[in-house]
């Protein structure tokens, strides 16, 4: 790849990080849930882009953030802690709204593999919990608190032009595929990027 195509590529991609606590509401009040938000991509700012039709979307990372002691994502029903001492084992991120190409294939809520836009994360930080003996209710220690849980992906999907687009993401539980509920001061974080390609990409790779 010569520098002038470098260039290209990199004027010509996008990056964002959404947080679900900045979604914007919907009817029913679940724009900016933990499993459950939405959001508008802003228009793009170069003419070349706006006209484009195509683009490259990859989901780099998905995150939890501000766990404590007391608020985690465990393997409990929504994603809630019920008591349980392991955290949650990964989260299926199902994004709409862009017009992602029907690429990925996973068994994700259902007992086959089929086409979705379900993307898995396996929680790389997930841990057990040590809790203090005799305490009722058990009193979990800081020895395995972690800050986040989550992972990275970077699994890459065709896209339709997303400029004015509503994203739409729903979170499921790994262990349970239920979504996951909300909880209190957690916050869910998306990262991606999106690569516009020119409407003449395919006869510049001829010529």
């Amino acid at each position: 790849m010569s520098l002038l195509e470098k260039y290209q590529r990199v004027r010509n991609t996008f990056s964002y990080s959404v947080q679900s606590s900045m979604g914007t509401d919907r009817s029913d009040l679940t724009g900016d849930e933990l499993g459950q938000f939405q959001i508008e991509i802003p228009p793009f700012p170069f003419p070349e882009n706006q006209q484009s039709k195509l683009g490259i979307f990859t989901l780099e990372s998905f995150f939890i953030t501000a766990q404590n002691l007391s608020e985690y994502v465990s393997s409990g029903v929504g994603g809630l802690p019920d008591n349980s001492i392991y955290d949650i084992s990964g989260f299926y991120v199902e994004v709409n709204g862009l017009g992602l190409r029907p690429q990925i294939y996973t068994t994700n809520l259902a007992s086959t593999l089929r086409s979705n836009k379900m993307f898995p994360i396996i929680n790389e930080y997930g841990r057990a919990r040590r809790f203090s003996n005799g305490a009722d209710p058990p009193v979990y220690t800081d020895d395995y608190a972690r800050v986040t849980s989550g992972g990275k992906c970077h699994k890459e999907v065709i896209c339709s032009n997303p400029s004015g687009s509503v994203l739409q993401v729903k979170v499921y539980s790994m262990d349970t595929g239920q979504l996951i509920l909300d909880q209190n001061n957690l916050d869910s974080v998306i990262n991606f990027k999106i690569e516009m390609l020119p409407d003449d990409f395919q006869e510049r790779e001829m010529s």
